[in-house]
């Protein structure tokens, strides 16, 4: 397989996992931003 057929099936490959992703994970991801995010800013280790 040359390098474009290889990066064109990888994009289909996402194509088809992203929004799938984002409907079962986006709102998951979101809520646990500001946490991390307080914990980065923190120090905490």
């Amino acid at each position: 397989m040359e390098q474009d057929e290889f990066s064109a099936f990888e994009h289909r490959g996402w194509e088809k996992v992203a929004q799938p992703y984002h409907s079962n994970f986006g709102d998951l991801t979101t809520q646990l931003r500001i946490p991390v995010n307080v914990t980065a800013n923190s120090g905490a280790t």
